[in-house]
């Protein structure tokens, strides 16, 4: 074989080889595009952390009517609810807890003693009897950076009903890495994950083994968090 040919042949062959490396890429990230991959961190907090002590500044627990009132609010993001859904979701056992500064509400955060509901991976699961789940807490903009979380926490723990080794539960995204400072500072401990995995009419979730024993549900991907 001359030089010739065999450098027509090598390539050829490189031609080959690289097209079906450029298919099986494109492929990938074809399929990658119509996947929908979502992971949800679950934590636990079983002891209080210090709010700092600064006057002016409480959490307490929030009444139906001053819920109804934000919900009339676009910026505190309440899901659209109206007064008779937060009385339902009182009714239900469900409580809000409000940051209190000078006088004002600046932000808040609900409690469900039922199960753990994620909308993001389109799931909920089981609550041990000594769990309830912390979620959807939200500080208005103009008093963020202040740290309300530790308040709202330390709330929950030293208000709710007392009973053994009470836990709270609470969640977060995988993307969301500004919270992971705000783990550090609450003490919240890794529980487990759950993840979402949707493509072409097929979905999956799955539960990390330290999660395995729990009971797995499928909430729609709109659900709001009035009906949890």
């Amino acid at each position: 074989m001359t030089l010739r040919k065999a450098a027509q042949r090598l390539a050829a062959t490189y031609r080959r080889h690289g097209a079906g490396r450029t298919v099986g890429l494109a492929a990938l990230l074809a399929a990658r595009r119509a996947m929908v991959v979502e992971r949800v961190h679950v934590l636990q907090l079983r002891e209080p952390p210090t709010p700092p002590r600064i006057p002016g500044r409480l959490a307490r627990f929030g009444e139906v009517e001053e819920i109804a009132r934000l919900a009339t609010d676009p910026i505190w993001d309440l899901d659209d609810l109206t007064a008779d859904d937060v009385e339902h979701l009182f009714a239900a056992g469900h409580r809000c807890v409000l940051n209190i500064i000078d006088d004002q509400i600046a932000g808040y955060a609900w409690m469900n003693p039922h199960r753990v509901v994620i909308p993001r991976v389109r799931a909920a699961f089981s609550l041990l009897p000594n769990e309830v789940h912390i979620h959807k807490g939200f500080t208005h903009p103009r008093f963020r950076g202040h740290n309300l979380g530790i308040d709202r926490f330390a709330f929950w723990l030293r208000e709710l009903p007392p009973r053994p080794d009470l836990t709270l539960l609470t969640d977060f995204a995988f993307d969301n890495f500004s919270t992971f400072v705000r783990v550090g500072r609450l003490g919240l401990e890794p529980l487990g994950t759950i993840t979402y995995l949707a493509a072409r009419g097929w979905e999956h979730r799955m539960l990390s083994p330290s999660l395995a024993s729990r009971r797995l549900e499928v909430v729609p991907p709109d659900l709001p968090h009035r009906v949890h």
